[in-house]
Order: C-alpha cells, then sequence, then structure tokens
C-alpha cells in the first residue's frame, strides 16, 4: 500500500548512458522478513511467498533487488523509496520491476531497467541494468 505522505524522491541521472548495479546479501535477511517483516518489503510482497520452501531466498533475492535498483536510479539513501520500488514476475517467470507513484513519474524519459534475480541456500543476488536513452520531445 503507498502511503500519499512520502516525500518525492530525487533522482540522480544523467540523461543518457547506462548504469549496473549488484546486491549480494545473506539469506537471513529474507528469513527475518518472514518472521518480522522487513523495511524493504511490505506485507503485500512477503505474502505470496510465505508457504514456499524457499521463501527466504526469494524474499532475500527482492530486497538485494530493491536495494540495486534504488541505487541504479542515485537513491541509495532515500529510504522513502522502498515501497515504490515492487520486484514482481511476468507471466514467464522472468523478474520484474515496477516503479510507482512518484517515483514512475520522475523517470517518464525513455528507459530501460533490467533484472536478473539469483539466490542459493545461503545467499541472494540482483543484478539491475538501467539504460538510459536521453529525453524526447
Amino acid at each position: 500500500m503507498l502511503l500519499p505522505w512520502y516525500p518525492r524522491p530525487r533522482l540522480r541521472l544523467p540523461l543518457t548512458g547506462m548504469r549496473i548495479e549488484t546486491e549480494i546479501i545473506s539469506v537471513d535477511e529474507g528469513r527475518e522478513a518472514l518472521k518480522s517483516g522487513s523495511p524493504f518489503l511490505t506485507a503485500e510482497e512477503i505474502e505470496p511467498h510465505r508457504h514456499r520452501a524457499d521463501a527466504p531466498q526469494r524474499l532475500a533475492a527482492r530486497i538485494a533487488a530493491k536495494r540495486a535498483v534504488a541505487r541504479a536510479l542515485g537513491l541509495e539513501n532515500d529510504f522513502s523509496c522502498w515501497p515504490l520500488i515492487a520486484i514482481d514476475n511476468l507471466p514467464s517467470g522472468q523478474p520484474m520491476v515496477q516503479l510507482q507513484g512518484s517515483l514512475a513519474k520522475l523517470t517518464i524519459s525513455p528507459a530501460k531497467l533490467l533484472l536478473s534475480l539469483s539466490h542459493c541456500p545461503t545467499h541472494a543476488v540482483a543484478l539491475v541494468v538501467l539504460e538510459r536513452v536521453g529525453r524526447q520531445g
């Protein structure tokens, strides 16, 4: 659920170019998110994974993805952006990033956000590629 009082994030991106960010975290963060919640994930993001055997790994991968996306956008220290970055899956199973609210409005200029997730029993990794192709108009 998005809350209306979140301040507007301020992106620090060049008009063109590419950023590649990776994040590797311990699966313990996913386990903790299952147990007592997480500042990075909403309850709606946690619930679909709760009853899966690999839930801690999947949640850790999503936390890593949000951190990598925030860094790619230049928002790594802007904690108000966490609820505005959603990690979901296409019907094919491919992970995708959905920017919501004011964050989506700030990234209207043509850009591609590509995401890859992986995990093992102890660690999860996310790779984010942000390609900006400049403003049109």
